[in-house]
């Protein structure tokens, strides 16, 4: 079910990702000591500065009675929405959703390396995070709040993902995120094969390769995987993608 569209849900997704696996890392380019050495050091050197500031002073956003958003479309709204459930805890009530306004591409680049698979992982920084980074996909973003940039300033790899032919991409589906707090929140989750000249063995920094094994073995440890690479764990773990 994890090949069709928006059947699996978020939560279950998640629950999948921490499934056991025998999958022998004997042959990892880097070592486990290694890989969180590495990811140790990205935590180190990344710090978020959050603070909360009236609406009123929050520059290139409007607002009108029942949302908030931007002119030029980027982003996301947040949206005053009013609910009504009978098998929830009570039976209405009204609450602010976040509406993303466009359709978010998570993908994982992969290559075989010694002979066994490899993701690339992102050190990624996202606000809300406790620890303030978090391993995710080698892309997590929406392409149409990038467009208007030059390539340079684009995600690295946002490229590479996009432009992959058919004989490159591995799995390709469209999961709807937490519908608890996010509205028509849909990403397209991807697996890309990728050879030397995409993506190179020393990869930018922020980036390592790791074998599944490894990423899923971090799942056992609370704000180490973020929910975007946690999906496509659950897509390698429950068998409905093979990189081998």
């Amino acid at each position: 079910m994890l090949r069709r569209d928006n059947v699996v849900n978020m939560d279950a997704r998640t629950v999948i990702a921490c499934f056991p696996t025998a999958v022998n890392d004997s042959r990892a380019l880097h070592s486990d000591t290694q890989m969180l050495s590495w990811f140790t050091a990205e935590r180190a050197r990344r710090e978020i500065d959050a603070r909360l500031i009236p609406l009123r002073d929050v520059d290139g956003w409007d607002n009108d009675a029942f949302s908030l958003g931007r002119p030029d479309g980027r982003y996301f709204r947040v949206v005053a929405v009013s609910v009504e459930a009978g098998n929830r805890e009570v039976r209405g009530w009204s609450q602010p959703l976040i509406e993303p306004t466009g359709t978010a591409v998570a993908a994982f680049v992969f290559r075989r390396i010694g002979g066994v698979p490899h993701l690339l992982v992102n050190a990624k920084a996202e606000a809300g995070f406790l620890d303030a980074v978090e391993l995710g996909p080698t892309v997590q973003c929406t392409p149409g709040n990038w467009v208007h940039l030059p390539a340079r300033a684009r995600p690295p790899f946002l490229d590479v993902v996009l432009a992959a032919g058919p004989d490159r991409v591995r799995y390709e589906a469209v999961h709807s995120e937490e519908g608890g707090r996010f509205l028509n929140a849909e990403s397209r989750y991807l697996f890309v094969e990728a050879g030397e000249r995409e993506a190179p063995l020393v990869p930018p920094p922020g980036y390592q390769w790791v074998t599944q094994g490894q990423l899923n073995s971090l799942t056992a440890h609370g704000h180490y995987v973020n929910v975007q690479a946690r999906t496509l764990l659950s897509c390698l773990n429950a068998g409905a993608v093979h990189l081998g």
